[in-house]
């Protein structure tokens, strides 16, 4: 017996959808229902600390017809706030005259939180 969904309600509050911008759908057995593109984006704020975890969580609320019962999940996903940044010097000589050589001295310096890599 093939048992239809009467409705498939998936709720996701960071992204805004909740109440009336719920994704409301059919799912048949077998099938999957992708998300992506812009409304999937979420910007991290300006004022988030590093190291901080952002967790976004989805729900969904789903029932079958010629069944009382509800059935619902959830599922989520952490993302931790980090802060890449490379501090570069350059230094020099402060003068110099028309055919002397110059030497100029970088330093690179990783001051965020990730290993830098090649």
């Amino acid at each position: 017996m093939l048992l239809e969904i009467t409705f498939f309600v998936l709720t996701d509050e960071l992204l805004g959808f909740k109440d009336a911008t719920a994704k409301t759908f059919k799912l048949l057995p077998g099938e999957s229902k992708i998300f992506d593109g812009e409304e999937m984006n979420y910007t991290i704020p300006l004022d988030a600390e590093r190291g901080s975890i952002i967790k976004n969580e989805a729900y969904y609320v789903t029932s079958f017809k010629k069944f009382p019962n509800k059935y619902s999940g959830a599922a989520f996903n952490e993302t931790t706030i980090v802060d890449p940044m490379i501090k570069i010097t350059k230094t020099g000589d402060e003068l110099s005259k028309i055919g002397d050589e110059t030497t100029y001295r970088f330093e690179v310096e990783n001051i965020g939180d990730l290993p830098l890599k090649k």
